[in-house]
């Protein structure tokens, strides 16, 4: 459950290595909620981790599909043009 809460916290705080580290804390939150089954019903914090780890593999995702869906339209041109008229009002202020 812990891993799952950190996973959700670092996908959305911490960007050049947040979502790659986001990612690696849900995928082992989601193995440990595996694990802790033993043959048993998932208890409420194995299912809290569970939501949890599934969250933060979804937020990570989503970050990166974000980062690449920007550093390809900062390819095109026209993009770029209006991304650079945005930061110079943005830095103007």
């Amino acid at each position: 459950m812990i891993m799952g809460i950190a996973s959700i916290l670092l996908c959305c705080c911490c960007f050049p290595v947040g979502f790659i580290i986001s990612f690696a804390l849900g995928m082992g939150g989601l193995a440990l909620a595996v694990i802790s089954k033993k043959g048993q019903p998932f208890s409420a914090f194995a299912i809290a981790g569970l939501v949890l780890s599934i969250l933060g593999i979804c937020g990570s995702l989503f970050i990166f599909g974000c980062y690449m869906l920007t550093a390809q339209m900062m390819k095109d041109p026209e993009y770029s043009a209006l991304f650079n008229e945005i930061f110079q009002q943005y830095y103007s202020k």
